[in-house]
């Protein structure tokens, strides 16, 4: 039930969205919760960033969410799609451990998890699912996505980075 999709950003649109992060260090966020997670993190719907940009991507995640729905007819039909974030993980300091994206009355309304990998790391940097007694490992390649239901039944984590800092964007899809 984890899907994963290649190419969905190429390496201009990936390479401007580094930029944007970059470039806005005074609107970003920093999470340092012992690695439960550790991360700084930008949110561009927020504050109008690259707006063209994440125009076409609320165009990819619909086609992403529409391949899901081909195969899992039961997913409930998407009422809004949370706000498009760019967290960054500093190598051997910055990960987020064995987590799910639904833990609370907040974020309960999330019925799919979408990242897309804004740089290929060389060393570490994985995103590990644990399902069923056993381990999904997703490698982070530029402009690569995968999208999953973000319950308790998908618990994930992501490794640290060995000598590079790990760039990727995430956003939920909602029931209402």
């Amino acid at each position: 039930m984890i899907y994963q999709f290649n190419d969905i950003l190429d390496h201009s649109e990936c390479a401007a969205l580094i930029e944007a992060f970059e470039d806005n260090e005074s609107l970003h966020e920093r999470f340092d919760n012992d690695k439960k997670p550790s991360f700084t993190q930008l949110n561009i719907s927020k504050h109008n960033i690259e707006k063209e940009l994440q125009n076409k991507l609320v165009d990819k995640v619909i086609e992403m969410a529409d391949t899901y729905r081909l195969d899992h007819s039961y997913l409930p039909q998407v009422k809004g799609l949370e706000e498009f974030r760019i967290k960054k993980y500093n190598p051997v300091d910055d990960m987020f451990d064995w987590h799910v994206d639904v833990a609370d009355y907040n974020t309960a309304r999330r019925v799919l998890a979408i990242q897309i990998y804004l740089n290929t790391i060389k060393e570490g940097g994985k995103t590990i699912f644990r399902m069923q007694g056993k381990e999904k490992v997703i490698r982070p390649v530029e402009g690569n996505s995968f999208c999953f239901p973000p319950m308790w039944m998908f618990p994930h984590c992501g490794e640290a980075t060995v000598s590079e800092p790990k760039y990727i964007l995430t956003t939920y899809m909602h029931y209402a």
